[in-house]
């Protein structure tokens, strides 16, 4: 008969099991930051080339400026005016390379692309410029990246999903944004709705 008194031998727990759990603990904390800073990157490079967008529509409004209200027929004539003033040539080519494309590809000409159909259009002319684009980061839409930064009439710039810059090349009422479906492929890289 076994004395209830008598203790059981208690298994020693093994030395390494602390030290193993927390080193899976901050690897896993580890990793979560680095996702994090994953994304808050990638966000910081979508600002950017909506940034870039922007010198872009304001390089487009100097143009317009100066020579009588038209629109600039490529891109290289354009940069004079976005690097007026602004104290920016040393960067004129990081603006007009898009931030999402991978250092490890560097690129062989600008990522923007600019309108050249409208370039006998004045902006005053323009019926909607908030919803007429002039220039759009052709590498994020190329890249399939969800949203695009674009450059609109009205001297803004913003993000649009790929919906959202399909509606526009596709509404009815817009009909100086249907060339862009040529210009830049769209039906290349965003398929049309079918009902």
């Amino acid at each position: 008969m076994t004395d209830h008194n008598e203790q059981q031998p208690q298994r020693s727990t093994p030395r390494w099991r602390p030290i193993v759990l927390g080193a899976t603990i901050v690897i896993a904390l580890v990793f979560a930051t680095m996702l994090a800073l994953s994304g808050v990157r990638q966000e910081a490079r979508v600002k950017l080339s909506i940034n870039n967008c922007r010198q872009i529509a304001i390089g487009i409004q100097n143009y317009a400026a100066a020579n009588d209200d038209l629109l600039p027929p490529s891109i290289e004539e354009l940069i004079p005016y976005m690097i007026e003033g602004s104290g920016l040539p040393h960067i004129l080519d990081e603006l007009l390379v898009s931030p999402m494309r991978p250092a490890s590809d560097p690129a062989d000409g600008y990522d923007y692309l600019l309108r050249t159909d409208l370039t006998t259009t004045r902006i005053a002319d323009i019926g909607f410029p908030s919803s007429t684009i002039l220039a759009l980061d052709a590498y994020m839409l190329a890249c399939g990246h969800s949203t695009i930064a674009v450059a609109l009439a009205d001297g803004t710039a913003r993000r649009l999903t790929r919906a959202e810059l399909r509606a526009l090349c596709d509404a009815p009422f817009l009909t100086q944004n249907h060339p862009l479906l040529e210009l830049f492929e769209i039906d290349r890289w965003i398929p049309p709705q079918t009902p």
